[in-house]
């Protein structure tokens, strides 16, 4: 009895230590509600492609879970920098744009040149990151300097290609550390002193140095309502320092904490992760701070290795609170409102207010438009996919991106490319053919018309260079030959622009292309046409009369005047018994006339000479017998008689001068005295002495004016 005594006063007190154990428990956890909870680390991690693209990127693309630069911001767009100004470009041969089109059939210059320098420089518009220069050329005995300033006047060589001999391949590319360049600027020279070449520079293309960034999306990285701190974060990277990656390339990271909405600390400085977890204990750790964002930047020092950013984790320590419930009076596991969305029940619903910071009710953004104040304007950027701002086109050009070059075709309604009309011609389709608009003949009134003869245009033809002009004029004539003037002329033209000046003439117009066209006059059913020849070199006949002038040759330069040649006094022939006088070398006296015995003489006084030359002279006789001139000549009683071309007579009065068969007398004013030639030697003139229309003291022979006789000779 007494051991069954003690057994149960062992378990009462059993039960009473119990009791009071779990009265201190439940006591204490009264008393200290602040009491320590177990911390626990928690880990997210960034890496597959839909994390990456939840978030925000520029200048990189994702692709298998892995980020990189966008390789196509790397480039340079030198052929939209051209289009926006081409006055940025300069060189010393036609088209330098030719060397940035794209083409690489299509070079700028082709030799050969003299020995020397070709420069081709363009003005980038802005300072870009430079890295690299390709060249695709053809060079022959010559050398081309590749060169980059920032300034425009301190130029630096940065790669040549070429050389003695044929040097042909498809690129030459010349790698370099990034540096600030404005300007681009290629020098070829050419070796030897005689005709050489630096020729073919096909193609020229730049690259620069470029960064990209990418930040996580807002929520993306959670620490719960029992954040208690950020810890550290650890990538896995290919860069400079990590996986061995290209000595050109780096990733680095900022961060900052907030609550996911419009809350958030500041960036911290970029840090460069070398192999040790980047610490992140600096930043806010709490419930308004749950959330963490990372913004990672690539950058390539060479605009060609790109570094990669393959996964990131970030370590945080939360407190050891008991599981989330739906009644456990706070907002958290999946839950929508305080134990309610989610998993747990529906939350009743709220009403849309203008500062719940979700778009809802009739607003046009968060908490703005509709029935809450406006929303501010929302400035252009270039990538919301609306051609604004300064842009010309969908987020390029102006402020942004060059926009790329649209090549011609045949239906963007421009005469572009090789078009010879709108959408025509070239390589697209022929342009049709539009027939001539036959003219309009505006009704007349009768009477104006009734007693219309005919029509006249002026000038009837004419030569024009292309788009050069003229003035038409047209009469129109009664059938008593007087002018109406009160009738309508209307005007047309077969090419070319031709517009009524109303005053009976006519602006026309030459068209562009080469032809022979008609403008046409018509009024009272009368028509005339004039023959415009339209051409850029017009025929030598027209030019006889038109030279200087536009499509002739320049005028050729005016002779020089030359002054009247005096001629020598000729020998004199003289004796005791030889009054008159013979001039020239074949000649003699003969008892007291004066004889002429070969072509180079001359008498001075037919009265007193028998007169004539070569071997037909026949002596005159009788006093009456007036001497002729010339070989072909006799005497016939008391007349001269000229019996061949080669004779002349001195005095019409007394003489029968004719020439071959059908001689006649010599009567009236038509008959004039022909003065004696005079020859010297191989140099026969009549007197007095003619050079051209030139005639000194008289007139050449069958030029108008009065014929005077020789000169007195003294003896």
């Amino acid at each position: 009895m007494k051991r069954a005594l003690l057994s149960k006063n062992v378990l009462v007190v059993f039960v009473v230590v119990v009791f009071l154990a779990l009265f201190y428990f439940v006591s204490y956890n009264r008393i200290n509600p602040n009491k320590e909870i177990k911390a626990a680390s928690n880990s997210t991690t960034l890496t597959t492609q839909a994390d990456w693209d939840a978030g925000t990127k520029s200048d990189v693309i994702t692709n298998n879970g892995t980020i990189t630069i966008d390789p196509v911001a790397t480039h340079i767009d030198l052929w939209s920098i051209y289009q926006q100004d081409p006055s940025r470009l300069v060189g010393d041969w036609p088209n330098p744009e030719l060397a940035i089109d794209g083409d690489v059939s299509t070079p700028y210059g082709i030799g050969p040149v003299h020995s020397g320098t070709i420069t081709w420089t363009m003005d980038l518009g802005q300072v870009f990151q430079i890295s690299e220069i390709k060249n695709y050329i053809n060079v022959t005995s010559g050398q081309l300097y590749d060169y980059t300033s920032e300034d425009g006047v301190v130029y630096t060589e940065r790669g040549q290609a070429g050389g003695s001999g044929i040097v042909s391949p498809p690129w030459w590319t010349f790698d370099f550390a990034a540096v600030n360049a404005r300007y681009l600027r290629f020098t070829g020279t050419v070796f030897g002193d005689s005709y050489n070449y630096m020729d073919q520079l096909f193609e020229i293309q730049a690259s620069g140095g470029t960064i990209g960034t990418h930040v996580s999306a807002p929520t993306q990285i959670d620490g719960t309502v029992d954040l208690t701190s950020w810890d550290n974060f650890s990538p896995y990277e290919i860069d400079h320092n990590q996986n061995s990656g290209n000595a050109n390339t780096t990733n680095t990271y900022e961060f900052r904490s907030g609550d996911g909405n419009t809350n958030w600390s500041s960036w911290t400085g970029p840090q460069d992760y070398s192999g040790t977890a980047l610490d992140l204990s600096s930043l806010n750790a709490d419930a308004s701070h749950r959330y963490l964002q990372v913004r990672s930047t690539l950058s390539t020092a060479d605009g060609i290795a790109s570094p990669a950013i393959l996964s990131y984790t970030v370590y945080y320590t939360t407190n050891n609170s008991p599981p989330a419930t739906c009644s456990d009076g706070i907002q958290n596991q999946d839950e929508t409102g305080v134990d309610c969305g989610g998993s747990c029940p529906a939350c009743p619903p709220t009403p849309p207010t203008c500062s719940d910071g979700i778009q809802n009710g009739s607003e046009t953004g968060v908490d703005c438009g509709g029935s809450c104040p406006a929303c501010p304007p929302t400035p252009p950027t270039c990538s919301d996919g609306i051609q604004n701002g300064s842009e010309t086109g969908v987020d390029c050009g102006g402020s942004c991106p060059a926009c790329p070059p649209t090549p011609p075709t045949c239906s963007d309604r421009i005469q572009n490319g090789s078009e010879t009309g709108v959408d025509c011609g070239g390589s697209c389709s022929a342009c049709p053919v539009t027939p001539p608009t036959p003219p309009v003949v505006p009704p007349t009134p009768p009477d104006v018309c009734a007693s219309a003869n005919h029509l006249t245009i002026s000038p009837s033809s004419i030569y024009l260079t292309p788009n050069s002009g003229t003035t038409f004029s047209a009469k129109l004539y009664a059938n008593d030959g007087t002018r109406i003037t009160n009738a309508t002329i209307a005007w047309s033209a077969s090419g070319g622009t031709i517009v009524d000046n109303g005053n009976d003439t006519a602006r026309f117009v030459a068209p562009a292309l080469p032809g022979i066209y008609t403008v046409t006059a018509s009024s009272c059913g009368k028509s005339v046409s004039a023959t415009v020849t339209v051409a850029w070199v017009f025929p030598p006949a027209y030019c006889l009369n038109h030279c200087g002038t536009l499509g002739c040759s320049a005028c050729p330069p005016t002779p020089p005047v030359v002054p009247p040649i005096t001629p020598p006094t000729p020998p004199v022939c003289t004796g005791s018994s030889c009054s008159p006088v013979c001039i020239g070398s074949d000649c003699a006296c003969t008892g007291d006339k004066c004889q002429c015995s070969g072509p180079e003489c001359a008498c001075s006084n037919p009265d007193s000479c028998q007169i004539c030359t070569g071997e037909s002279c026949k002596p005159c006789s009788g006093d009456a017998c007036k001497p002729c001139v010339g070989d072909a000549c006799q005497c016939t009683g008391d007349k001269c008689v000229c019996i061949g071309e080669a004779c002349k007579c001195t005095d019409p009065n007394i003489c029968k001068i004719c020439v071959g068969d059908n001689c006649k007398a010599c009567t009236g004013d038509s008959c004039k005295p022909i003065p004696p030639t005079i020859c010297i030697g191989s140099f026969c003139f009549h007197n007095p002495l003619c050079i051209g229309g030139f005639c000194s003291g008289g007139t050449t022979e069958g030029a108008s004016g009065t014929a005077g006789g020789l000169p007195p000779i003294t003896e």
